[in-house]
C-alpha cells in the first residue's frame, strides 16, 4: 500500500462513468496519486513520483474526437502542418505549467506524457497551432511586360494599405 487515505468525492450534477474517473483522477493528482491502465481494462493507483518517474500506463495514438482514455500515459499525436521541433517549442510555456506532463518529439510525431487532463490540454493546443495556415488561399506568378517591381510594390503597398484602412472604419 504506497498510497493511502481516504478520498470523498460530491458533484453538483449526475456525471458520466467516463466523467467520474476523470474526476478521480485529477482528486488523485492533488494528493499525490496516479491512476494507472492496468492493460486489462482496470487500473491502479501510484504514487505520483512514480508516474512521472516511469510507469507508463497507457500509450496509444491520439483518437481525434475520441479525446484521450483516463489515466496516466503517453498520447501520441501526428503533426500533419508543422513540425514537431516547432511544436514543442510553441508548447514549452503549457508543458511548465501542466506539472509532470512531458512532451518529446519523434520524427513528425509528438509523444506527451502526463495525466488525462494533462494531454487533453495539450491535445487542444496542438489542434489550434497545427492547422494548414494556406488552406483556401492562392498564388500566383506574373511577368511584368510594362511595369518595374519597384513600380508595382508601391502600387501594391497603397492599395493593401486603402483596404487595411478601410476594414478598420
Amino acid at each position: 500500500t504506497r498510497v493511502q487515505g481516504q478520498l470523498t468525492l460530491s458533484t453538483g450534477r449526475p456525471v458520466s462513468q467516463n466523467e467520474l474517473i476523470k474526476v478521480f483522477e485529477a482528486a488523485l493528482r492533488l494528493n499525490n496519486g496516479a491512476l494507472v491502465s492496468d492493460g486489462n481494462g482496470g487500473y491502479r493507483i501510484i504514487p505520483a513520483g512514480e508516474a512521472a518517474a516511469g510507469e507508463i500506463g497507457h500509450v496509444g495514438p491520439l483518437e481525434r474526437g475520441l479525446g484521450v482514455p483516463p489515466g496516466y500515459g503517453v498520447t501520441i499525436m501526428p503533426l500533419r502542418h508543422i513540425s514537431s521541433e516547432a511544436m514543442i517549442r510553441l508548447l514549452d510555456g503549457f508543458l511548465a505549467r501542466g506539472g509532470s506532463a512531458r512532451a518529446e518529439a519523434v520524427g513528425n510525431l509528438l509523444l506527451v506524457r502526463g495525466s488525462a487532463r494533462e494531454r487533453e490540454v495539450i491535445a487542444d493546443v496542438v489542434d489550434m497551432f497545427d492547422v494548414d495556415w494556406l488552406k483556401g488561399q492562392s498564388a500566383g506568378i506574373f511577368p511584368l511586360a510594362h511595369a518595374s517591381p519597384d513600380a508595382i510594390i508601391q502600387e501594391l503597398n497603397t492599395v493593401l494599405q486603402n483596404e487595411q484602412n478601410s476594414l478598420a472604419s
